[in-house]
């Protein structure tokens, strides 16, 4: 847990009462982590309230069994200023993640895919899609390759316009060596 009583960057106490740019942050999160043999459970949820403007909440789940691992996470942040429902300044976004590993030897492989929402305005959403493959390879003892082919689509909800929307690819590859 942990309590942050002014986002405000002075060594004052907060006003009482609020005056709109003041903002006292409540966090907790709980994690749960066990092994049994080759299996392996991890999973976590959490809380946030920025004063009167915003809560969040998350969860998580990664479930590995022998050389396979699943997991995800979902999350939700909830505008509770009235002033700002269905506007550009709405704070109100959702995401999640999915993917999937399976280790076999040397090699491992993965594929992952998250997608992000952002509310500004009545019907209209910034959206964020992204998908990912990779693969990695121990090349030696501590040294080890990856290559990542990624793809990422944003879409502008505010104007529509195409000149707003932006996609692409990446093909990232590095050699990690550790000691």
């Amino acid at each position: 847990m942990s309590f942050t009583p002014s986002t405000t960057n002075v060594n004052t106490s907060p006003v009482v009462g609020g005056n709109g740019a003041e903002t006292t942050v409540l966090e907790a999160a709980l994690s749960f982590e066990t092994t049994m043999g080759t299996s392996s459970v991890k999973a976590d949820i959490a809380a946030e309230s920025a004063g009167d403007k915003t809560r969040k909440y998350r969860a998580g789940l990664l479930v590995g069994v022998g050389g396979i691992t699943v997991g995800g996470s979902v999350s939700r942040q909830i505008d509770s200023d009235s002033l700002n429902a269905d506007l550009a300044t709405s704070r109100k976004r959702r995401a999640y993640d999915l993917g999937v590993s399976y280790a076999m030897g040397d090699y491992k492989f993965g594929i992952a895919t998250a997608v992000g929402v952002n509310d500004v305005g009545t019907s209209l959403e910034d959206t964020e899609k992204k998908w990912s493959i990779g693969m990695q390879y121990a090349i030696d003892t501590g040294v080890t390759g990856t290559l990542t082919l990624i793809r990422a689509e944003y879409k502008d909800g505010n104007t529509g316009g195409v000149t707003d929307n932006n996609d692409g690819e990446a093909i990232i590859g590095q050699i990690k060596v550790s000691f």
